[in-house]
């Protein structure tokens, strides 16, 4: 998504998500087989995922008047750049993985709590 926002294409769809790990997959055992380092389509934005990220939120006009927004976002960095990591049996989650997890159950958790009544949505001004 972060590529495709900054080439200004839905790559999901066009070429489409699964066209696009094909032709990743296929490129990096090609790459391989002629003595060459991997291949991949991700690994030269790692430095630019995360301005990507904040351009995408200042695109979006994320409302950081709303305290839940500032707090969201402030725990997903936090989380991302920590080095905190999280293991379940043999899994264990880090860095961006971890961020995304973290972020997503913050996010239904204020959600229900938004809906039970139970938080102020505006920052008292």
């Amino acid at each position: 998504m972060v590529t495709g926002n900054i080439v200004g294409r839905e790559l999901t769809r066009d070429p489409g998500l699964h066209r696009s790990l094909m032709g990743d997959g296929v490129s990096t055992v090609l790459s391989g087989l002629f003595g060459s380092v991997p291949t991949t389509t991700y690994g030269e934005n790692i430095g630019v995922i995360a301005v990507s990220g904040i351009r995408m939120l200042v695109e979006a006009k994320v409302d950081y008047s709303r305290p839940i927004n500032l707090i969201l976002t402030a725990i997903v960095l936090i989380v991302g750049i920590s080095g905190a990591a999280v293991k379940i049996g043999d899994v264990q989650l880090k860095g961006m993985a971890l961020a995304t997890v973290v972020g997503m159950a913050l996010s239904l958790l204020f959600h229900l709590l938004e809906r039970l009544g139970l938080v102020n949505v505006q920052a008292d001004i």
